[in-house]
C-alpha cells in the first residue's frame, strides 16, 4: 500500500479526530471541566456496555447533555454537593425536565453523590421538584457520575493520567476502526490482484495494525495538542484567515461542519476558525507521524534534508488536499442538506 492509498484509508479516522477534537475545544473554557465530565462519563458508560451519548450539542435551553439507555441526563460537576445540585435549580424550581415534564437525572461528581442525595432529597420535602413528593427519590434523581470532580478537572488538561488515558482509549477507538477498514480494502484488493488467501490475510493484518497504530497516536497526539496553549495561540491567526473567506463560502462551510446548525455573523466565523485550528492540529500531527520512517532515516542519515523535504511535503499535500477536498465539496453541495 503506497503512502496515497493510505492517506485516503486514514481520511474518515481524521474526520472522526476532528469532530472529537473540536469537542476538546471546549475543556479549555470557564467551564470545562464540566464538559470534560460529559465526555469522561460517557466514555466509561459506553465501556460498560450501555447506550450512552452526548446530546446537548445543540445548547438547547434547558436541555440534556446526556444520554445513557435512554435516560436524559444533566451533568452538573461544581466544586462541592450543595453547588452541584443547586446549578439544577433556577428560582427555586428544578429547570431541567422532559417534554413530559419528568425530572431529568442530575449527575454530579462520584465524591459528592451521598451529599449530593441528602441535599436534592430535602429539595423535593420542599416542593421544589415537579412531579416527585417522595424524598426517597432522590437516589433516583441524583446519578453519580464515573469520575470526581478532580478527575473531571484533570482531563481537561495536557499531560495528566486522566487526560492521558481518556484520550487514549478515545484513540484506542478510532485505531480499531482503522484497522476494520484498512485490513479490508488491502485483503479486498489482494484476492483481485490474485493473491492467495494466506498472503492477502498477511497483507490485511500488517496493513490494519499499521493504520491502526498510526490512527491511535495522532489522535491521542492531537487531542493532548487541543488541551494547550497552543490552541489558543492559533486564535487570533485562524480567526483573520477565516475572515478572509466571502460570507457565504463561510456560512455553507459551518452548515457542513455542524452538520447543518444555522449559524451566522461571529458565531459563524468563530466556530469556523475553532475547526480550523482543530484541523491544523490534526493534519500537522498526521503529517509527522506518517513522514516517522522518512524522518529515522534523514537522523540515520540514509538521506538528506532536501529528501525528507520533498517526502513531507508530499504527505502534509496529501492529508491537507483530502481534507480541504472534502470541505469544498461538502460546501459545494451544502444546498442538498447537511
Amino acid at each position: 500500500m503506497n503512502r496515497d492509498e493510505k492517506n485516503k484509508l486514514e481520511f474518515h479516522d481524521r474526520m472522526d479526530m476532528v469532530v472529537h477534537n473540536d469537542r476538546l475545544n471546549r475543556f479549555n473554557g470557564r467551564q470545562g471541566h464540566g464538559f470534560a465530565a460529559e465526555q469522561g462519563n460517557t466514555l466509561i458508560d459506553k465501556v460498560h456496555g450501555r447506550d450512552a451519548r452526548i446530546v446537548g450539542d445543540d445548547n438547547a435551553k434547558n436541555g440534556a447533555d446526556r444520554m445513557v439507555d435512554g435516560k436524559l441526563i444533566q451533568t452538573k460537576y461544581c466544586n462541592n454537593a450543595k453547588a452541584s445540585v443547586e446549578a439544577a435549580f433556577k428560582n427555586g424550581q428544578l429547570r431541567y425536565v422532559d417534554a413530559n415534564g419528568n425530572a431529568m437525572q442530575i449527575e454530579v461528581p462520584s465524591d459528592q453523590y451521598d451529599e449530593a442525595v441528602r441535599i436534592m432529597a430535602e429539595k423535593i420535602r420542599q416542593g421544589k421538584v415537579p412531579g416527585c413528593t417522595d424524598p426517597a427519590k432522590a437516589k433516583e434523581l441524583v446519578r453519580k457520575g464515573n469520575v470526581t470532580y478532580k478527575q473531571a478537572m484533570n482531563i481537561a488538561k495536557a499531560g495528566t493520567i486522566e487526560s492521558l488515558t481518556f484520550d487514549a482509549a478515545n484513540g484506542l477507538v478510532v485505531g480499531a476502526g482503522a484497522v476494520g477498514i484498512s485490513g479490508a480494502i488491502v485483503m479486498a484488493r489482494a484476492l483481485w490482484d490474485g493473491r492467495d488467501l494466506d498472503e492477502a490475510v498477511d497483507m490485511a493484518v500488517y496493513a490494519g495494525i499499521q493504520a491502526g497504530g498510526t490512527a491511535f497516536v495522532t489522535s491521542l497526539v492531537s487531542a493532548q495538542l487541543v488541551k494547550t496553549g497552543l490552541n489558543q495561540m492559533l486564535l487570533e491567526p485562524s480567526i483573520a484567515l477565516v475572515k478572509l473567506l466571502p460570507s457565504d463560502v463561510r456560512h455553507a462551510l459551518v452548515k457542513v461542519l455542524r452538520n447543518g446548525a444555522p449559524l451566522y455573523g461571529g458565531a459563524a466565523t468563530n466556530n469556523l476558525a475553532k475547526l480550523l485550528r482543530t484541523n491544523i492540529m490534526v493534519d500537522v500531527v498526521a503529517t509527522l507521524v506518517l513522514s516517522g520512517k522518512d524522518i529515522g532515516h534523514f537522523i540515520n542519515g540514509k538521506i538528506s534534508g532536501r529528501q525528507l523535504f520533498k517526502e513531507m511535503t508530499t504527505v502534509a499535500s496529501s492529508v491537507s488536499g483530502g481534507t480541504g477536498g472534502a470541505y469544498a465539496g461538502g460546501a459545494a453541495l451544502s444546498f442538498l442538506g447537511p
